[in-house]
């Protein structure tokens, strides 16, 4: 049995940045421009190709942007997920593990809460029937059951978020592909900017459109301090020195870069002095040829706090 994922409209590399005003006199503000960085992957030092930003190319013309902090508490994580999952979650024994993630036990599954992020999910024990394409609801089903959840359970405050669907499939060697579930990946975004990383909420159904896994890794968030960025003469040292992450599988060759646009990333994690953070990143879009001759699209990330 050969079970497969097939995620329709969603970036390659997808994450926010969010920035405030924190200036206590210059010393102090060089201070957190030096320590106020994402920790990207930087897997551009393992491709072998050379990425440029072509002449002409529109860079944004921003000079500063703000950096911006998850806000959260383990009770207002603990009240969200018992209002989505009808369990309170307060009255209920739980375990620890070594990463400080709570483990509950619910009458039909599992919840995860992470007490450093506010990171939680729920994986439900019920077994799910894989069924054909005709007897699975659609995807614009799929995206108004999702999206009446968040709304009915207060899961995002605002409706600034776009939605992509993912399907899982079995079978397709010698039996009929079947679905045995369909995914809503929810990715909020920050002032109309998209959130790199792993700032998101995933919903997936069952075929009679009943949830049985959640995802929740995105906080509100708060002002934290005011960075200048890198210019487009920065950016492009960044490049030379393969200092990026990029989304590419594979050496491609005539490889072009479409745009340039500023965008956010969120850390998974809190960083060593305890801040959990999302910053200003530059995101690449571009294409090129593969060995095989075929065309491959990418996301390329970079830093850009200067």
């Amino acid at each position: 049995m050969l079970t497969k994922w097939k995620i329709h409209g969603i970036p390659l590399l997808i994450s926010v940045l969010f920035i405030t005003t924190l200036m206590t006199g210059c010393s102090n503000t060089t201070l957190a421009q030096e320590e106020l960085h994402p920790d990207i992957s930087m897997q551009g030092s393992d491709i072998d190709i050379e990425i440029s930003l072509p002449s002409g190319i529109e860079f944004p013309e921003i000079l500063s942007a703000n950096v911006y902090q998850h806000t959260f508490s383990i009770d207002s994580t603990i009240a969200e997920a018992s209002n989505a999952l009808g369990y309170d979650l307060s009255l209920m024994e739980y375990e620890v593990r070594n990463d400080n993630t709570r483990i509950y036990s619910v009458p039909d599954g599992y919840c995860h809460v992470e007490e450093d992020t506010g990171y939680w999910t729920y994986n439900s024990t019920k077994n799910t029937v894989a069924v054909s394409l005709s007897e699975f609801i659609s995807d614009d089903e799929v995206v108004k059951k999702a999206k009446d959840f968040l709304s009915i359970n207060s899961l995002w405050s605002s409706d600034a978020y776009s939605i992509s669907i993912g399907t899982s499939t079995s079978g397709g060697w010698t039996n009929a592909e079947t679905i045995t579930a369909k995914s809503a990946y929810i990715y909020p975004s920050i002032n109309g900017i998209s959130v790199y990383g792993v700032y998101r909420i995933i919903l997936t159904f069952d075929a009679n459109g009943n949830i049985f896994q959640i995802y929740k890794t995105a906080n509100p968030v708060k002002e934290h301090a005011k960075v200048s960025l890198k210019s487009q003469e920065d950016v492009i040292s960044s490049l030379a020195k393969k200092d990026f992450s990029a989304s590419i599988s594979t050496t491609l060759k005539d490889i072009s870069i479409e745009s340039i646009s500023l965008a956010y990333y969120a850390d998974s994690a809190p960083n060593e002095n305890g801040e959990f953070l999302v910053y200003p990143v530059y995101v690449l879009l571009g294409s090129g040829t593969t060995p095989s001759g075929g065309n491959e699209e990418f996301d390329i990330i970079v830093d850009a706090v200067k």
